[in-house]
């Protein structure tokens, strides 16, 4: 996010004053939530102009590792699934942006978002857990996610001034 001169905004926590600072004054991120993968690409515009329209400041979007990596290390980012082209389209509409990257994405969806793949690549594997074969294939799909996302990133500019992990990230009595 950018203001009229095109310099970064800042964004930091303030601890002393338990807040959230946008160029050194309080700021209340105030978002509405919106799933790009769930929306077709040619409506998000509209979508994000009425989360702007209805006074918010930021979007919340979860990323679904399932729909990004659909078979192991083969990655798609494009048309539905095109990221970047979402949280610029939030910048183009003054709305900050907040990811939400799993790895689960919610109990709503298949296999709570992530990919199916897995428990084929190995049948023990507990999911959401610190067990060695899925933090393996997790820590890979953050690098990769991470190469879409870092030049997005508030210190850098960028609109993207959260990133959450979970929900239920060590929870591995539900899979």
């Amino acid at each position: 996010m950018a203001t009229e001169k095109g310099v970064p905004k800042l964004f930091a926590q303030d601890l002393e004053n338990n807040c959230f600072l946008l160029d050194g004054s309080p700021f209340t991120p105030m978002s509405g939530e919106m799933h790009y993968f769930r929306v077709p690409r040619p409506s998000w515009e509209d979508r994000l102009a009425k989360i702007k329209a209805a006074n918010l400041n930021c979007v919340t979007t979860a990323v679904e590792w399932g729909l990004h990596e659909p078979h192991p290390g083969l990655y798609n980012f494009e048309n539905d699934l095109d990221l970047k082209a979402f949280i610029n389209l939030a910048a183009a509409q003054d709305l900050l942006v907040i990811l939400k990257i799993g790895p689960q994405t919610s109990p709503e969806r298949d296999f709570g978002g992530l990919p199916f793949w897995l428990l084929s690549v190995n049948p023990d594997m507990k999911c959401r857990t610190q067990d060695e074969s899925f933090t393996y294939f997790f820590g890979r799909w953050l690098k990769r996610l991470y190469g879409q996302i870092q030049d997005l990133l508030a210190g850098r500019g960028g609109p993207i001034i959260m990133i959450q992990v979970g929900p239920e990230i060590m929870s591995s009595d539900l899979f």
